[in-house]
Order: structure tokens, then C-alpha cells, then sequence
């Protein structure tokens, strides 16, 4: 029976279906499965697991071990594990070497699907997992410093399963890149982490929640310059103030030592940015006395 979205099951009913009576070998202690068609990922988030949700569509992977296959490149996360892009020989018998030596009179390759990332959740209570259905692999880390995978869901989780493994109820306000998880109603809170940017050079707030979308502000100490993101992948919105020319241009900075710099009719006096930061926090809503638009430079 086909798995259905968001329902639970264990690793061996998912591997069944997914692979479809295909061999699947483990990996990382079990929370790889990969057949030839598939890979499936079992992860254990909160507790003592080092993984987390960066969003209800997006999980950084960091795995318990290091050493799990010490022959490999990335001993932490094996190639069988990430590769999505299978090519299989028609002479199938001949070895990896003599694959990448082909002839002119060979063969083409027989290329078959990309295999595709399956996700299963859980925490450290359960002995099922909930399946968060397909994934893409966005990035990964080279260095055994900082071992970590990102995988971006095809759909979000949703809000019960998003708060179930850790997510945030309200907003995640980042200031300078500081984290704060504060509840819609905490306007106070707020207020006294966007006065922190009157008393310095140059500063940089976002603000996110369950719909992930985003709303940037950089400051420097006249003016703020805000884009919103309305979803990943999206052009961002900025205001237009007609009230300003272009010239001259504002300069703005982060503390990770990025330098920004806008024309000044995309920006605004430092305390009205802030404003259409509170109200944002305060409603869900982008400010109405605006003019937002979707072009960067006027």
C-alpha cells in the first residue's frame, strides 16, 4: 500500500514499499536506507540528536558519529547516501574502471532515474517515524569541523508535527544574528531588541514564523533599508518611498562583514523601518501605507 503523507511507520513497512522488493543497505547506523531506486533517511531529532529543523520545510542533518565508514571521503555521510544519480552499463559486468574508459563502438550508458531522498522523522520517544515525504539534498559540509546536510521538504510539515520536533510557536526574530523565539504578543520583547540597532553603526534583523516568510531590515544610523520574502525562491518586495530620490545612495553593512549598498528612495528613517517592523510582528501583515515593490532599484 502506497505510504500516505505525514503518516507514521517503521523503518522496515517504508523500506518495503519504497524500494520495492529491491536490496537496500544501511548506513550511518541505520538512518540510511538505500536501495537502487531510493534512499531513505531516518532521523532522530531533539533529545540528544544534534539535528534540527531550520524550518517546517527545511532539517539540517548532523550525524551522532564520525566514523561510521572510515573509508570513505566523508567518513559521516558515505557516498551511497547522497548520490541521487544512478548510471547503470548495459555491460553491466564490466568494473568502475573500465566504465569510465569507454570505446567509441561501447554502448551509450543506460541512464535510470535519480533516486530520490525520502525523509522520516522522529523523536527520541517513538519507535516510528512520521514520513515527511520527499526531499532534495541542498547542500552538505566537506569539513569533519562543522558535519552537517541540509535537506529542503518538497512540502512543509505540518504546524503539529512542526512544533512536535522543536519548532517555534510564534516568530524567530534574528538580530545581528542572535536568535530570540518570542510569541506574537511579546511586542515589549521586541521593541527592546530593535532598540539595540539605535545604538550602533550598522545592524541587520529578520523576522520569520511557521508560513516562512521573511522580513529583512538593514540599519545604519539615519535610515533602514527592508525587503520581504514572501516565500524561498521568490523575488523579494521593497518599499518605494517616493518622498526620496535616488541619490544619494545609502550604505549599509552586517557584523559577518557584508557590505549593501541602495538607492535612497528604497530606504527609510531608521524609526519608520522599525515601525514597519513592530506592525509586522504585531499583525502577520506588511504596512499599508507603503508602496512595495518588487524591483530592487527604481
Amino acid at each position: 500500500m502506497p505510504l500516505v503523507l505525514h503518516n507514521a511507520y517503521t523503518p522496515d513497512q517504508a523500506t518495503a514499499e519504497l524500494a520495492e522488493g529491491r536490496r537496500a543497505d544501511t548506513f550511518c547506523d541505520g538512518q540510511f536506507r538505500v536501495a537502487s531506486n531510493v534512499i531513505l533517511c531516518f532521523f532522530t531529532l531533539g533529545g540528544t540528536s544534534k539535528s534540527i529543523l531550520t524550518s517546517p520545510s527545511s532539517l539540517e542533518w548532523r550525524p551522532s558519529r564520525l566514523d561510521c565508514h572510515p573509508s570513505e571521503e566523508l567518513p559521516w555521510f558515505p557516498l551511497a547516501a547522497r548520490e541521487t544519480s544512478p548510471l547503470e552499463r548495459i555491460t553491466s559486468d564490466q568494473n568502475l574502471a573500465k566504465r569510465l574508459r569507454l570505446r567509441s563502438d561501447e554502448p551509450e550508458p543506460k541512464r535510470l532515474p535519480p533516486k530520490k531522498h525520502h525523509l522520516f522523522l522522529r523523536d527520541e520517544t517513538q519507535s516510528v517515524f512520521l514520513y515527511a515525504g520527499e526531499a532534495h539534498l541542498a547542500g552538505y559540509s566537506m569539513s569533519a569541523k562543522k558535519p552537517e546536510a541540509r535537506f529542503d521538504l518538497s512540502k512543509p510539515l505540518p504546524r503539529e508535527a512542526w512544533l512536535r520536533f522543536g519548532g517555534y510557536e510564534g516568530w524567530l526574530v534574528t538580530v545581528d544574528h542572535e536568535e530570540a523565539r518570542l510569541p506574537q504578543y511579546d511586542v515589549a520583547r521586541l521593541e527592546q531588541l530593535l532598540d539595540a540597532l539605535k545604538e550602533v553603526e550598522c545592524g541587520h534583523v529578520e523576522l520569520t514564523r511557521y508560513e516562512e516568510d521573511t522580513l529583512f531590515l538593514y540599519s545604519n544610523p539615519t535610515r533602514a533599508w527592508i525587503a520581504y520574502l514572501r516565500r524561498l525562491g521568490d523575488n523579494c518586495l521593497f518599499i518605494d518611498n517616493v518622498n526620496e530620490t535616488p541619490e544619494p545612495r545609502e550604505h549599509f553593512a552586517c557584523t559577518c562583514g557584508i557590505d549593501l549598498d541602495f538607492p535612497r528612495d528604497r530606504t527609510l528613517p531608521l524609526e519608520e523601518g522599525l515601525k514597519i517592523v513592530t506592525e509586522f510582528f504585531r499583525t502577520g501583515q506588511l504596512s499599508t501605507q507603503y508602496i512595495w515593490t518588487d524591483k530592487e532599484e527604481s
